[in-house]
């Protein structure tokens, strides 16, 4: 059994990914719950400070990126469209429990009933899999499959200041279905 550690070399984190098989499309419908691989990436710990409790895939055009806990441990989905990801990236939010308190009071601002993504199969380092597309970001989310139950993702954010070969050019995250 695969298992991915708290923190890993960011190249270690891009030898797993490409070492795992591609994932379906079909298979990746349902709920999951999530946490992020450390690599240093800049995103990390924005999802942890914000919440972040994975993604929901009701069909490959009715998909939640962005499912929230609230404090009661409900979730919510949230909008892509207003979570200002590139100034808290520059921002480095610490991981304090003020920092999920504000955001979680501002959930009236991020809530939506509207999904945010859709679900293709799509080619990715020389594998095709299901991929995330972000319909209002330039993000997609590539899976591969680490077991029956749990995916490696793979967020491809473009930026075109980074090239294919670059450290920390992808986040990677995992999801386990609920």
């Amino acid at each position: 059994m695969i298992t991915l550690n708290d923190h890993m070399a960011y190249f270690d984190a891009l030898a797993v990914f490409d070492s795992l098989d591609p994932v379906d499309a079909d298979t990746m419908i349902g709920d999951w719950r999530g946490g992020e691989v450390r690599t240093g990436h800049p995103l990390e710990g924005l999802l942890t400070v914000s919440n972040w409790d994975g993604k929901s895939f009701q069909d490959s055009e009715t998909v939640f990126p962005l499912v929230f806990k609230d404090l009661k441990g409900n979730r919510f989905a949230g909008s892509p469209s207003r979570m200002p990801m590139r100034l808290m990236m520059k921002l480095s939010l610490p991981e304090e429990g003020w920092i999920t308190k504000l955001f979680l009071f501002c959930k009236p601002i991020f809530v939506t009933k509207k999904p945010g993504a859709r679900l293709r199969m799509t080619e990715f380092r020389g594998k095709t899999s299901a991929t995330m597309i972000y319909d209002t970001k330039p993000i997609c989310d590539v899976f591969r499959r680490m077991d029956d139950n749990r995916v490696m993702g793979c967020m491809d954010l473009r930026d075109d200041a980074k090239a294919e070969d670059d450290e920390n050019r992808y986040y990677f995250f995992w999801l386990e279905r609920l």
